[in-house]
């Protein structure tokens, strides 16, 4: 009887083919099996040598292909798992995902995106963060945290240029913080400083800004609060001085 395909039999009186093993094929003659020669990115199985898919590797020799980390990928027929991610993508299930709007990554086997100071936004390619308006950048990896970035008057919150409340002022740069003016100052057009408020006489200067004067006090310019008369005397509203007496 002429035996099957992958089995050999020794002869003789023998009644029986045995079956080669999963990394082995029949010779011809069917004497013996041979062990195939398998190359790098081929697994030996089922008698013959079988391509590895893509995410999994095999030396030559190996009897199966091997599964690759969820941190590296293959192509198809590789012997071993590499990172091939680019700046600004990071590695997850066997693939490069792009980092979201300001974090950035290296690549390479990067699994995580790295989130951008608050006064830095990320670049285009998300392989740095960066501290300007786009004029621009650093190398992979390196924050530039001392270039000025915001116009005076303006500071820095949520990665984006955030303009001031009124009676605050910034001296712009990388500011993440609007200074607030002194009760008798107010912001100065541009907020790049606190003007301090020139208020006439028979006004105080508070609340940032100029307040007229009630009855029975007074102010005189440059004043931060109101004066309340002696009892023996009165004011009009408006009024820098008392004056007059009261009959008791």
């Amino acid at each position: 009887a002429t035996r099957m395909n992958d089995t050999f039999s020794l002869g003789g009186n023998s009644t029986k083919c045995e079956r080669c093993q999963g990394n082995e094929k029949s010779h011809e003659g069917a004497g013996f099996c041979a062990t195939l020669n398998c190359t790098d990115g081929e697994a030996a199985y089922n008698h013959t040598c079988n391509v590895c898919p893509y995410n999994t590797f095999a030396k030559s020799g190996d009897t199966n292909c091997t599964k690759c980390p969820s941190t590296k990928v293959s192509n198809l027929r590789a012997s071993k798992c590499e990172v091939t991610c680019e700046s600004g993508k990071r590695v997850k299930n066997h693939g490069c995902i792009t980092c979201p709007k300001n974090t950035f990554s290296l690549g390479g086997d990067s699994i995580k995106c790295e989130r951008c100071q608050d006064n830095e936004k990320s670049d285009e390619e998300a392989g740095s963060c960066v501290t300007d308006r786009g004029s621009g950048s650093c190398s992979p990896g390196i924050r530039d945290e001392l270039r000025v970035i915001c116009e005076s008057g303006k500071k820095i919150e949520n990665h984006s240029f955030a303009t001031r409340m009124n009676d605050t002022f910034s001296l712009g740069g990388n500011s993440t913080k609007c200074e607030r003016c002194q009760g008798n100052e107010k912001s100065h057009e541009g907020a790049g400083f606190c003007a301090t408020l020139n208020c006439t006489d028979g006004e105080a200067a508070y609340n940032h800004t100029c307040n007229v004067r009630p009855y029975n006090t007074f102010a005189k310019s440059g004043d931060t609060n109101c004066t309340k008369c002696p009892s023996t005397k009165v004011s009009n509203l408006k009024a820098s001085k008392c004056e007059g007496s009261v009959t008791l």
